[in-house]
């Protein structure tokens, strides 16, 4: 598991009725990148929006992040860590005013000031 250390946020998106495995194989299928998958993470009401929106987490191999960097974004992929920060920065100048997101998605965090 030491290979994968970057969560992925696919917001507004679950497996639906597949499995893990399923999702790990579509990964590498469409990217050429191996995944692990870590879960679906409800979010939390805030500033006018009800919450409730499901966002499927996953990490990505380390090896594979240059080739995974740009075409993630076509599917409305986001670093977890850019999810956290940009929010941070919303609640800091006021924009919003806390977090939609549980602990659990928190603790993915994974990027340090020395990355």
């Amino acid at each position: 598991m030491s290979d994968f250390k970057q969560p992925v946020v696919w917001p507004g998106t679950t497996m639906g009725s597949g499995t893990p495995a399923e999702f790990e194989a579509f990964i590498l299928e469409e990217f050429g990148c191996r995944a692990k998958y870590i879960g679906q993470f409800v979010t939390l009401p805030g500033d006018g929006d009800e919450g409730g929106r499901e966002d499927l987490v996953f990490y990505v191999h380390s090896e594979d992040l240059g080739k995974f960097a740009v075409p993630r974004l076509g599917w409305g992929m986001r670093w977890l860590e850019d999810v956290l920060d940009n929010e941070a920065r919303r609640i800091a100048d006021g924009e919003q005013t806390s977090t939609i997101y549980v602990p659990e998605f928190h603790a993915l965090f994974s990027w340090t000031k020395e990355d």
